[in-house]
Order: structure tokens, then sequence, then C-alpha cells
């Protein structure tokens, strides 16, 4: 048996070596080993009460994203998109230089073993103490509403959010507002809006790693519909004896008002008065309408003041010489 085995032993062995060799080219040939790089890989912070918790607030510096090297059999490497893997940074294991290791790992399971390679990628941070303060929820309105229609009160709730945020960025801070969007509504509506941080000069501010103690607002809008009234005037006083009022005439003659629905109801026109008392001369004034305006009833457009002008002429006075003779008597 042994004389068997042995015999040809040289032949055997070169068989043996080509037969692994033939296998290893073929294996390699079918589905050789290949290299792909995903750039862009987003990096995961967790545990990031490891420094909330210590009263900081942290701003990446570096590490925001990787770039990872897979190495593995092509049949499994082609078929891997960036979003099968997860890069993730501890921040519970910051470092003293405020570091910490990024870790990488395949979500999707694969038929084979792959060689990860992300250059030992760090995060970095920039921690600063934390600062917290309230602010007054400042709302302002874009775009426009159905025509005749004006818009009415904007209430947020809540109308007070504290902002918890890092020192740089509360010194930036002037205050916290809404952006209301009309699209051409014609009735109440409320809506969650995203509060926004502005500086002095009305500049958005980026607010990454800031909170507020409510993450949306809710505004609850009205939109009430305007009506046409009449504007008359009405002159009080006397002019000066001698004087008469020859004349009067004002502009706008009708006005556009919204309010109150129970008092738009019961109003049709306004009546504003202008004094002619002791008047010589012609008299042209600007008037407030607002200020004849009912409580719970305000101007719709631009139109702000009437103008009116009021003529004052002096009585005319003439002399006539009539002799004797042209005087007759009738039905004495």
């Amino acid at each position: 048996m042994w004389k068997k085995l042995t015999k040809n032993i040289g032949w055997k062995l070169a068989s043996l070596i080509i037969a692994t060799f033939l296998w290893i080219v073929i294996v390699n040939v079918i589905d050789p080993t290949t290299t792909k790089t995903f750039d862009n890989i987003p990096v995961k912070v967790i545990n990031e009460t490891a420094i909330t918790s210590a009263n900081q607030v942290y701003e990446v510096s570096t590490g925001k994203e990787i770039s990872l090297k897979v190495k593995g059999k092509r049949s499994i490497v082609e078929g891997l998109n960036a979003s099968d893997f997860e890069a993730t940074a501890d921040l519970s294991k910051l470092s003293k230089v405020n570091a910490v290791n990024i870790d990488v790992k395949v979500k999707k399971v694969v038929d084979g073993d792959l060689e990860l390679d992300w250059n030992n990628s760090v995060m970095k941070l920039k921690l600063e103490e934390r600062v917290s303060k309230k602010y007054k929820v400042e709302i302002e309105s874009t775009g426009s509403l159905s025509e005749n229609y004006e818009l009415g009160s904007m209430i947020a709730k809540p109308n007070i959010v504290e902002v918890s945020c890092g020192k740089s960025v509360y010194k930036k801070i002037d205050h916290v507002g809404v952006v209301v969007e009309l699209n051409g509504e014609s009735e109440n509506f409320d809506r969650e809006y995203t509060p926004i941080l502005y500086d002095s000069n009305n500049d958005i501010i980026d607010d990454a790693n800031v909170s507020f103690s409510n993450e949306t607002i809710k505004v609850a809008v009205k939109v009430l519909q305007t009506k046409e009234i009449d504007i008359k005037v009405s002159p009080i006083g006397q002019p000066k004896a001698g004087y008469r009022l020859d004349a009067k005439d004002y502009k706008p003659e009708k006005v556009a008002v919204y309010g109150a629905e129970s008092i738009m109801n019961n109003i049709s026109s306004i009546t504003i008065p202008i004094s002619i008392e002791n008047a010589s001369k012609t008299i042209q004034k600007e008037i407030s309408i607002s200020k004849y305006l009912p409580d719970g009833i305000s101007l719709a457009g631009d139109v702000e003041t009437l103008s009116v002008s009021c003529v004052i002429q002096k009585k005319g006075m003439r002399k006539y010489v009539i002799s004797v003779s042209d005087i007759a008597s009738k039905n004495i």
C-alpha cells in the first residue's frame, strides 16, 4: 500500500501544487479581491450627555464625515453603498484634548470578510459653557391673504421660550421669532412653526447645538374680511363775521376697514369733524382717519389720512345810487 502511495511521488506532488495553483487562479478570476472607496460617510455622535450633563455644549471642528476604504471579494464589495456603513463617535470616551476615536461597522449582512480602513480618523470638538435665557417669541409674516381679507391678531403659544446654547452664540442673539407664511387664506388658522434665532441686524443665527424649551411654536392667526365704508366731513363752528363757507372738498370719500364681525355689521360710514370757527381764509388739513374709527376697527390698505379743503370767502357788498324819481309806490 505504501509503495503505491509513494510511487511517482514527484509527479503526484507536482500535480497537487498545479491543482492548488489552478484553484487559486480560478477563484480569483471568478471573484477577485477588490477595493472600493466610499466618501462623505456621516459620523453619528453618541452619548452626548457626557458633555451636556457637565453644562457644556460642543461644536464639531473636524470629523463630521469620513472616507472609508473597503477591501473584499468583488461580488460583496460591488454590492455595497455608503448607507451600508455606520460611523460613530462616542463622546463618553472624549480625550483630554477634546478628541474621540471614530468607529465604523457594516450594517448590512455580508457573506464574507471585509477589511475596513478609515485612516484612524478622529472627531475633534470645541467645548464651551452652556448659557440659558428666556425670550419672547416675535411673529412676522410673509406672503398675502385672499383679496378683501386682512391679517388680524397672531398669537404664539407659548409666547416665551427658553434658549440653551454656548456663550459664543448667546452673545449674538437679539430675539427669537417665527415666520408665518400666508398663501391666500380666507379664514382663521393654527399652525406649528420652528423658532428661529436672530441677531441685532435681523439676520438668522445658525442654531446648531442650540436647544429650545419648545421645538415648535403654535401660532393662532385671525383672518378678517375687509369692508368699504363712506367718509363724511362735518364743518364745526362759524367763520369770522363777514365770511362764509363757500365749498368743502375731501379725499378719499371711501375707505376699506376690517375688524370684529359684530362691529363691522353695524358700521357703514364715519363722520370726521373739522373746525372752521372764526376762520377768515381757506383751511387745508391732513387728518388721521384712525382716530375716528370705532374701537375694534382698523384701516386696511395704505391710506391713513384724509385730505380736507374748506374754502372760506368774504361776504360780498355793493352800493347802488337810486334817485327819488325812480321809486314808485304800489298798492298803498
